[in-house]
């Protein structure tokens, strides 16, 4: 999990715009195996619960463990069924770090609640050793913390579990402030292999939100985390949609993302449409081809990621045409566009 905060950061995501939650199944496990909750089926009705306490907070958590409750649009939710006493006992477990500012506090309130259930004693150990790790590695508590209300909801994990959240606000349709929630997750899961497989292997996992680590980057640093887009094929005439699409399958047999212009409204041929379209689509190069062009056997390439480049220095429209399109042979065209791509 260190190793995903090191590829968070390289990317460009700050420091102090997330935070790392560990905990460990088989801490939770021993606790719950402690107040009573015993068999797989209890156990997993009560991670469920837990793992929506982001959504629905401490109040219906408590009632979904017990009698249950009637959400916003009067439907009722049936609850697990257990006793208020239990319930109490679980809810103080897994607020058991509010408050709680270092790791060592919390792994010390682990063994104090749980440490007599040789699960959860196995579970605490394992997370000493990945503090003292943390530790050495110089990870501390701005960046990796421990929380025992974690449960990643998915049954086959087995040890530890873990997400990064990130800490960045955004304002919704109706002017809330909203947090964007976890961007990364995973653990360990020694049985999932064997169940699937048939082959005892222990394995650890992780996923990206890749759409929401994308949205993050352009909250936290607007203007410098723009993708490149796809060379663009503008489209001319119906004749030679048949030439657009083979040479967008040539650039993409040369590895080199393209994409041949489609638009299903009134005049979407015009020039200046296509234009803003591969504009807003960030693409770095747009092939044109006309009858002209077809005539001859070539494709007018415009560079223009350049022309972005020399709006601000060059005034003269001649120099600047002259300096970002280019007319290029068809068969010399996927080296060409390799070519531009490479500066």
């Amino acid at each position: 999990m260190h190793d995903s905060v090191d590829a968070l950061e390289a990317i460009g995501l700050e420091r102090s715009s997330y935070i790392v939650k560990v905990n460990n199944r088989k801490v939770l496990k021993g606790f719950l195996e402690s107040v009573g909750i015993v068999t797989e089926e209890q156990e997993g009705a009560v991670l469920r619960v837990i793992d929506k306490l982001d959504k629905i907070g401490w109040d219906d958590v408590k009632l979904e463990l017990g009698k249950g409750r009637e959400d916003a649009s009067g439907s009722k939710i049936e609850g697990i069924g257990l006793a208020d006493a239990v319930i109490e006992k679980i809810v103080s477990f897994l607020k058991l770090a509010t408050g709680v500012t270092t790791r060592a506090d919390v792994l010390q309130k682990f063994e104090e609640v749980a440490g007599a259930n040789p699960t959860a004693a196995e579970g605490i150990a394992e997370l000493k050793k990945m503090d003292a790790l943390w530790a050495k590695l110089g990870f501390d508590e701005s960046r990796i913390i421990l929380d025992p209300s974690l449960m990643r909801g998915m049954a086959y994990y087995t040890g530890p579990v873990f997400e990064v959240e990130s800490l960045l606000t955004y304002r919704d349709e109706k002017g809330r402030e909203r947090r964007v929630g976890s961007m990364c997750g995973g653990g360990r899961y020694d049985g999932l292999v064997e169940k699937l497989l048939g082959l005892k292997v222990p394995a650890t996992g992780a996923s990206i939100g890749v759409d929401r680590l994308a949205e993050l980057l352009r909250m936290a640093k607007p203007g410098q985390v723009t993708a490149q887009g796809p060379v663009f094929i503008a489209y001319f005439d119906d004749e030679l949609q048949v030439e657009y699409y083979r040479i967008a399958r040539l650039l993409r047999d040369a590895g080199i993302s393209a994409e041949v212009y489609v638009g299903n409204a009134k005049g979407f041929k015009k020039m200046k449409k296509q234009m803003a379209y591969a504009d807003d689509k960030n693409c770095p190069l747009a092939i044109l081809i006309g009858m002209d062009e077809a005539d001859k056997g070539v494709a007018t390439v415009k560079n223009l990621k350049l022309g972005k480049a020399l709006e601000s220095t060059t005034t003269d429209k001649q120099t600047w045409i002259n300096q970002v399109q280019q007319e290029v042979h068809l068969d010399d065209l996927v080296d060409y566009v390799q070519k531009q791509l490479a500066q």
